[in-house]
């Protein structure tokens, strides 16, 4: 187990997701997002389990409650954190995409958290950053000034987005006319 302080100038700024265990209910760090304050300073990790914030406990909360807790902290956040065991190595190979589609995350029920999402129109060109989480992508639009990248549905994710669309539709019979 290892404590550190991080100083964040706020909360919303850190540059991570964290999620909950179904199984064993505790708090772990969900994902990294490439070129946030997290990723920067080099601390926190995909997969690292939280105990504590700011001394406080955060098992059996829900990630609701501990994103209130760290949305109350101002100055430096202090972590309590067990280091994920086997870190995964990222292989940074340069993909890059042109967007066919228009995406706004505000209107996405599916993604997990809407903030990191980055919106996107038809034809922009998206540097893809991250590809360690498979319904997940992390990305920057071309030309960027941001270091941050932002989360985008991956391939598998609008192709199972579109089947259930083209399943939803009302299937319309083709109809013959004899002359």
């Amino acid at each position: 187990m290892r404590r550190f302080p991080v100083i964040f100038p706020s909360p919303i700024a850190m540059g991570a997701t964290i999620k909950r265990s179904d199984v064993t209910g505790e708090i772990f760090v969900a994902r990294v997002i490439h070129g946030g304050l997290a990723d920067r300073s080099g601390l926190l990790h995909a997969g690292d389990r939280i105990i504590e914030v700011n001394s406080y406990p955060v098992e059996g909360l829900e990630p609701e409650q501990v994103i209130e807790i760290l949305a109350q902290s101002h100055g430096t956040l202090m972590f309590k954190v067990v280091p994920i065991t086997d870190r995964p190595v990222h292989n940074h190979t340069m993909l890059y995409v042109r967007a066919m589609a228009d995406y706004s995350p505000q209107q996405d029920t599916a993604i997990p958290c809407a903030e990191a999402g980055m919106a996107f129109r038809k034809g922009d060109v998206l540097e893809i950053v991250d590809q360690s989480d498979a319904l997940w992508w992390q990305a920057k639009e071309l030309p960027s000034t941001s270091t941050c990248a932002g989360l985008i549905p991956s391939t598998n994710t609008l192709r199972r987005k579109q089947r259930e669309f083209w399943w939803s539709q009302t299937y319309q019979h083709p109809t013959c006319i004899k002359t």
